[in-house]
């Protein structure tokens, strides 16, 4: 799979530029991070520390597309991209409050509940860094 995607980027850029290697560096990691939240690790184990590691390196994630003009040119959509990541940061941010706050049933459930939708919001950031054809 990955190496499918690897692929498609070669072809988009025929250069093997820096740009296209980055995306591909930037998908990967997404993968790692949605197998973390997959089955990588006990939701019970996740901390407050891993949730603000996996934030910051999707923030650089960000901050790279947003300066980068080459690794623009390569979306499909820029702004797909970059709102996939925000929905994944927005999501990050709301477990780290509920991890935050005095542990009842209910907010656990809801803290497992915010884990499905980052799994979910990663996977569509992986979908759209999709680069052109």
């Amino acid at each position: 799979m990955l190496g499918e995607a690897h692929s498609l980027f070669l072809k988009s850029d025929s250069t093997g530029s820096q740009a296209a290697t980055t995306l591909i560096q930037f998908r990967e990691k997404l993968t790692k991070m949605r197998t973390l939240f997959l089955y990588g690790m006990s939701q019970r184990d996740i901390t407050q520390r891993n949730l603000s590691s996996l934030e910051l390196e999707l923030r650089d994630m960000m901050g790279d597309i947003d300066r980068s003009s080459s690794i623009k040119d390569l979306l499909l959509s820029p702004n797909a991209a970059q709102s996939a990541l925000q929905q994944v940061i927005m999501h990050i941010n709301l477990a780290i409050t509920l991890l935050e706050m005095p542990v009842t049933y209910k907010r656990r459930e809801q803290l497992y509940q915010k884990y499905q939708e980052i799994t979910s919001y990663l996977y569509e950031a992986i979908e759209r860094l999709q680069a052109k054809l």
